[in-house]
């Protein structure tokens, strides 16, 4: 019989320790669920989104915008040229004749893209051109900076003799190049061919305007001279003449 009561004892002793643990062990679980619920509560009110925290950040992109663009440069861009051009014409093997023009010069840009105008007036060979340019700046950031560009225009060439108004009118390609050795020294140089156009008096005509320039920059007027060369190529009759005028060029470019 005592076994029995000391086997009684052991059991209920093992029984009222494990009530014990047990009950002891609830309020602290929860404790801890009332714990992380409140955590994910909060976690969520912190990510919450509202239409006051939206107008809010839609007022501030716009204030943003508003100051990036009194801050930033104009997209627009201009640049006004005027040009002296002292040059030798040769004509087949005949001897060169000295010349003297004056040409003007206009781009404007609007970003990469831009158009242009040309004009000069030859008064010694009863001669004028006007030119129209298409502008495409595939690198570089502005007009005065170190710059890569292509153009495609069209070139208006026109004669006037005692007997007739003759007009050529050349479409052309063109690739130039800009590139800054300091911030206020560079070399402005372009390569254009023109496409080869047909009249009666003059044949087929064609040709080549090549210039290297060295220019100096303060702020916003620019002083620039360099070498030009204009050659024009005729055939008629399956005979072939070559117009090479070749000179000094100078002027002065403002930028707007």
């Amino acid at each position: 019989m005592k076994t029995i009561k000391k086997i009684s004892n052991l059991t209920l002793f093992f029984v009222l320790t494990l009530m014990s643990l047990t009950f002891g062990l609830r309020p602290a679980m929860a404790e801890d669920s009332k714990s992380s619920w409140m955590q994910r509560a909060q976690d969520r009110q912190t990510n919450r989104w509202t239409l006051s925290e939206w107008m809010a950040q839609k007022e501030k992109n716009r204030m943003m915008d508003l100051w990036l663009a009194m801050n930033s440069s104009s997209p627009y861009e201009s640049e006004l040229s005027i040009e002296n051009w002292d040059y030798k014409q040769t004509t087949g093997s005949q001897n060169g004749t000295g010349y003297n023009t004056l040409l003007g010069r206009a781009n404007f840009y609007s970003s990469i893209v831009g158009l242009g105008v040309e004009y000069a007036k030859f008064p010694t060979e009863n001669r004028n051109d006007l030119t129209g340019l298409f502008n495409f700046r595939v690198f570089g950031t502005s007009i005065q900076s170190t710059h890569l560009t292509l153009h495609y225009g069209l070139r208006t060439r026109t004669y006037e003799t005692q007997l007739q108004m003759i007009g050529l009118r050349n479409q052309f390609a063109q690739v130039s190049l800009q590139l800054y050795l300091n911030k206020f020294f560079g070399i402005d140089s372009f390569y254009r061919t023109y496409f080869s156009t047909t009249d009666s008096v003059v044949g087929d005509v064609k040709g080549q305007l090549t210039e290297a320039l060295l220019f100096i920059d303060f702020k916003f007027f620019r002083v620039y001279g360099g070498y030009t060369q204009d050659i024009q190529t005729n055939i008629l009759n399956n005979v072939e003449t070559k117009i090479d005028r070749t000179g000094i060029k100078s002027g002065i470019r403002i930028f707007y």
